[in-house]
């Protein structure tokens, strides 16, 4: 089943691809990212293993006079962690962290910045990145967001926890931004 939806992903990244909204990273440009994320010592993803062994997976998007980078870092059994970098035309890249609540007893107490996400999607139309990351077990505990590119960066709109393991897939939403 896993497998089934890992394949199901790689299809839709590679039609998203094929309707002009996402394009696959050339090598160079990809070897020219990674060379980047490794200068700056902060990514846990293993020498970028799996942005070299899935690269159809690694996506550039056009947001204005922006490029938006979405980088494989690590693939798991139920999700798949990613790192984002973005350059204002032809400048130089940057990472792009988010914001991310803290959560105690699934009731936002703080918020963190974090340059890793799981499971993540960029919708064109809406200029905005998802996340659905699974915790362990059947799957039915889950937590995620939605931030929206303005003024040249990410802003949390939406973030939703399903803590409870019931085998029921029913998020809260804790956090609702404008």
């Amino acid at each position: 089943m896993k497998k089934k939806i890992f394949a199901i992903t790689v299809s839709v990244l590679s039609f998203l691809s094929s309707l002009g909204w996402a394009s696959e990273l050339e090598k160079d440009e990809l070897n020219e990212v990674v060379a980047f994320a490794k200068t700056l010592g902060v990514y846990d993803c293993y020498d970028f293993e799996s942005a070299y062994s899935r690269p159809e997976m690694n996506q550039v998007y056009t947001v204005g006079k922006h490029s938006i980078y979405n980088i494989v870092c690590i693939l798991g059994a139920s999700n798949f962690g990613t790192v984002w970098f973005q350059r204002s035309g032809q400048g130089p890249l940057k990472p792009i962290y988010f914001a991310k609540p803290i959560l105690s007893s699934s009731r936002v107490v703080g918020f963190e910045t974090v340059n890793e996400l799981a499971t993540t999607s960029f919708d064109p139309k809406t200029n905005g990145i998802s996340n659905h990351m699974k915790w362990a077990g059947y799957g039915d505990q889950s937590e995620g967001g939605t931030w929206k590119f303005e003024d040249g960066r990410f802003v949390l709109k939406e973030y939703h926890v399903d803590a409870v393991a019931d085998q029921q897939v029913d998020p809260v939403t804790v956090f609702e931004g404008g």
